[in-house]
Parts: C-alpha cells; sequence; structure tokens
C-alpha cells in the first residue's frame, strides 16, 4: 500500500450449516463497477465455506493490498470488527469440502491457539463506525472458518509489509435489514480510506 491510495481486495462467505443465506455472498455479489471504482476495490469473491477455497482464494491475491474479508455470525445483534485470529482449527461441522477439524493448528511450527493482531486500528475504526450503526470490537472469530482466513491472511500480511487484513462479522438480515447492512459497508469503506488518508489506519 502506497501513501496515496489504499488498494481493497474484500471477501465474503456462501452457505453452509443452517445458514442458507449468508448475508456478506448477498452484499458482495452486488458491488456495481461504480461502487467497486469508488473504494477502489480491486477485487472481491464469494468463496465457499472450505479450508481449501480459503487457500486458493489467499494464494491468488496482490500484495500492497488491504484485504477485507467477511463473515456471518449468525446469532449476533451486531457487527463485529475482530481484532484477531487463532492457530486453530476446531470446527462444529465439516465445512463444505466435508473437512471436519478437530483442535488442530493451521501453522504447525507455531503454539496452539496462538493469537496473531491485525495492524488496523480497530479502536479508532469501531470509534468511528459505532457513531452510526451497531458495532462492537471483539476477540472471539470463533475456530471455525472465519477464523481460518482470518488466520491465514494475518499470517500471510506479516509476511509482507505492505499488506493488512481485516476480518468482519455481520448478523442476518432478520437481525439487521440488507439496506443498512449496505450501507454500513459503505461506511467502513469510507472510513477505511478517510483513516489512511489522515496516517491512521494502522496501530
Amino acid at each position: 500500500m502506497d501513501n496515496k491510495n489504499l488498494h481493497i481486495t474484500i471477501s465474503a462467505f456462501g452457505k453452509f450449516g443452517n445458514v442458507v443465506t449468508n448475508p456478506t455472498s448477498v452484499i458482495v455479489s452486488e458491488f456495481t463497477k461504480e461502487f467497486k471504482d469508488k473504494y477502489n476495490i480491486i477485487h472481491s469473491e464469494v468463496l465457499e465455506v472450505s479450508t481449501v477455497a480459503c487457500e486458493q482464494y489467499l494464494k491468488n491475491l496482490p500484495n500492497h493490498t488491504l484485504n477485507i474479508h467477511f463473515g456471518v455470525y449468525d446469532g449476533s445483534q451486531e457487527f463485529n470488527i475482530e481484532q484477531c485470529g487463532y492457530n486453530l482449527k476446531d470446527f462444529g461441522i465439516p465445512d463444505m469440502k466435508g473437512y471436519l477439524a478437530h483442535n488442530e493448528c493451521i501453522e504447525k511450527d507455531c503454539e496452539k491457539d496462538f493469537c496473531r493482531q491485525t495492524k488496523i486500528n480497530t479502536d479508532l475504526l469501531v470509534e468511528y463506525l459505532s457513531e452510526k450503526f451497531p458495532v462492537e470490537e471483539s476477540s472471539d472469530p470463533g475456530r471455525y472458518i472465519c477464523n481460518y482466513i482470518y488466520y491465514c491472511s494475518l499470517l500471510k500480511s506479516q509476511q509482507c509489509p505492505n499488506s493488512a487484513c481485516l476480518f468482519v462479522h455481520f448478523p442476518a438480515f432478520r437481525t439487521i435489514s440488507k439496506e443498512i447492512q449496505v450501507d454500513f459497508v459503505e461506511n467502513l469503506l469510507k472510513t477505511l480510506h478517510k483513516l489512511h488518508q489522515s496516517g491512521h489506519l494502522f496501530k
């Protein structure tokens, strides 16, 4: 990432378990070219809920980008900005490829459940967004596929100084309407660009 331009990638997830309609896949699928151009989104994609899909996606990401990952937390009453990911795969249900991990490390040569923090200034991000939306900072992304992609992305960004990543958990549409969630995404992107331009994007 250079000092002037913030290049962004966004991933979302499809269905899994009892979640037939994943709000993140609906929102990201409806990004227009104009919307992407406005917020400098160079790539967006809806991923299958599987470790294989996550690995392939991250492998193909360019360097020098802010990689944002969206996922659903079906029981949540608000948006959750995740501060960290954990070195643990402990799935309550199989992923969409049928893989069921139990108490396994993601990164083999690292302490189990080791916490990797995002470089992004999540405190300030939440402070701005909470003026308009129900949003909280979280330190528990679960230990399923959301945590898997986040931990792997955090590892990738730590190996590349010019990259960073962020994970955002969304509630179901029955809890917060699609219209409000779409508005939240736009405000999230505006705020990230604002923080970048002011030099306050990173901790």
